[in-house]
C-alpha cells in the first residue's frame, strides 16, 4: 500500500518587540515659539493690600529670550487706604541664563501703562493713569515641552500722567497740616504664573 503522510500545521509565532518611548528634550521644549501666559499676584506692602491676575501673550523668538505683552486686572486697598481698581497693560522682557534647562533662571524689565480708579470712604472717586517700569528676576520649571510654571519677584517705579492736578498721594502730620505730596508711586510684586506653549 502505499505510504502516508502526515503534515502537522504549526501556528507562526509572533515576536513583539516594544520600543522604549521616546523622552522629550529640552531642544523639543526650544522649539515651541508662542506661548500663552497667565499669572496671578499681589503687592508687597505694609499699608498696600492688592491682588489680581494678568494674562496675554509670549513669543521666544529665541531660547534665551521672552517677549510678554499683557493686561490684567488688579484690586483691593491701596496706600492711602482707598478702595483701588487698577488695570494694567505691560510688555517685559525675560532673558532666560540657562534656556537647555528645565529649571531656568531669568531677569526681566519691563515698561507699562496702567489705569486706576480710586473711592475713598465718603464714595468720591477718582481716576489716574500712570507709566513707568519694572525689573525683577525668578525662575521657570518646564513641565514638558507645552506647559511651563514661573515665579518671579519685581520691584516697580512709576509716574502719574493725567491731567487732574491735586496730587495722588498726601502725607500730613498729627494736625492735619501737609508735610509732603507726590504723583510718584513704586513698590514690589511677588507674582505665579504659568505659560502654555504652542507649536513644535
Amino acid at each position: 500500500p502505499p505510504q502516508q503522510q502526515v503534515v502537522v500545521m504549526q501556528p507562526q509565532q509572533q515576536v513583539i518587540v516594544a520600543q522604549p518611548r521616546a523622552r522629550w528634550t529640552m531642544d523639543d521644549a526650544n522649539r515651541r515659539r508662542v506661548g500663552f501666559h497667565a499669572e496671578v499676584g499681589g503687592i508687597v506692602g505694609g499699608q498696600v493690600q492688592m491682588g489680581g491676575f494678568a494674562a496675554g501673550l509670549r513669543i521666544r523668538p529665541v531660547p534665551f529670550l521672552g517677549i510678554d505683552i499683557t493686561a490684567g486686572v488688579y484690586g483691593g486697598t491701596d496706600y492711602v487706604g482707598n478702595s483701588r481698581v487698577e488695570v494694567p497693560l505691560r510688555t517685559d522682557l525675560r532673558f532666560f541664563f540657562n534656556p537647555r534647562s528645565r529649571f531656568q533662571f531669568y531677569t526681566l524689565v519691563g515698561f507699562g501703562v496702567s489705569v486706576a480708579r480710586a473711592q475713598n470712604n465718603a464714595g468720591d472717586t477718582r481716576d489716574f493713569t500712570h507709566v513707568g517700569g519694572e525689573a525683577g528676576a525668578g525662575f521657570e520649571f518646564r513641565i514638558n515641552p507645552a506647559l511651563a510654571l514661573n515665579f518671579d519677584v519685581r520691584g516697580f517705579l512709576r509716574q502719574r500722567v493725567d491731567s487732574d492736578p491735586r496730587p495722588e498721594y498726601v502725607e500730613t502730620d498729627y494736625a492735619g497740616y501737609t508735610l509732603r505730596t507726590t504723583d510718584t508711586s513704586g513698590g514690589a510684586t511677588i507674582n505665579l504664573g504659568g505659560t502654555i506653549y504652542f507649536g513644535r
